[in-house]
């Protein structure tokens, strides 16, 4: 678990809303304006004594959990160190741009957070290890049925090349989900979740923020479906470990 310094867990209060930003561009009812969100964070770092790069951060970091990307993006892009192009990089994710998402992660390079958050999602993983697991694997047996029903649609239609394509990107997601239904832990069955999906994010142990980006990505085309929802409910949760991380570093 996460642990969250005092303001972090201060700021977050400040800013709270009452659900979790989305993987995307959606904007939630009741976020706050813009001005608001500026003079909050203006106001935060002058009463805790805090400096003018700070007061960008918190801005930015602000605008971007209510959903103002652009209001995020025009005070990111200015602040050029790892930091300002690990919030601008966030921000192109959720527009979604994947390009231009890794080429801020990849300027961002090894960021002083990214250990805590391996962490952090590890932790989440293994608090409920087989509820993600089989909503996981409910997801892309749905992405597996709903390629092969588009490739016959497809195939009426004398498309032969594309049925032939959407069949062989099934048959390659059922290989990989087979595969992950054979792996046990003790008595519990399958682990899938632990050991494909949250691995692909933390390999080795490190946090692997073009995965992520993949991840997000994937499941923002997925059809709407339960276990899609599921899916994108838990990416969403690490999304905010992020934040949190990302916060804490911003205050050490």
């Amino acid at each position: 678990m996460t642990t969250l310094s005092p303001l972090t867990q201060s700021f977050l209060q400040a800013i709270q809303t009452d659900s979790l930003p989305s993987l995307g561009p959606d904007s939630r009812p009741g976020v706050k304006s813009r001005d608001e969100l500026l003079e909050l964070a203006a106001a935060f770092c002058k009463a805790n004594g805090m400096e003018e790069n700070t007061r960008r951060l918190l801005q930015s970091a602000a605008l971007l959990w209510h959903d103002d990307l652009d209001g995020s993006h025009e005070i990111s892009q200015g602040v050029q160190t790892t930091d300002g192009s690990f919030l601008h990089g966030i921000m192109h994710r959720r527009e979604p741009d994947n390009s231009n998402a890794k080429y801020w992660f990849r300027r961002v390079g090894d960021h002083p957070s990214f250990p805590a958050l391996a962490v952090a999602v590890r932790d989440f993983a293994a608090a409920d290890s087989q509820t993600l697991g089989e909503k996981a694997r409910k997801g892309m047996q749905h992405f597996i049925d709903y390629n092969r029903g588009l490739a016959d649609i497809v195939e009426e239609g004398g498309d032969l090349w594309m049925s032939h394509m959407l069949r062989c990107e099934a048959s390659g997601i059922e290989k990989q989900l087979r595969e992950a239904e054979k792996k046990t832990i003790g008595e519990s069955g399958v682990v899938f979740g632990e050991s494909d999906f949250v691995s692909s994010l933390i390999p080795e142990g490190r946090w692997d923020a073009f995965s992520f980006v993949d991840a997000c990505h994937r499941a923002m085309k997925q059809a709407e479906s339960p276990s899609a929802a599921e899916i994108r409910k838990n990416l969403q949760k690490i999304q905010e470990l992020e934040f949190q991380t990302l916060l804490n570093h911003f205050f050490s």
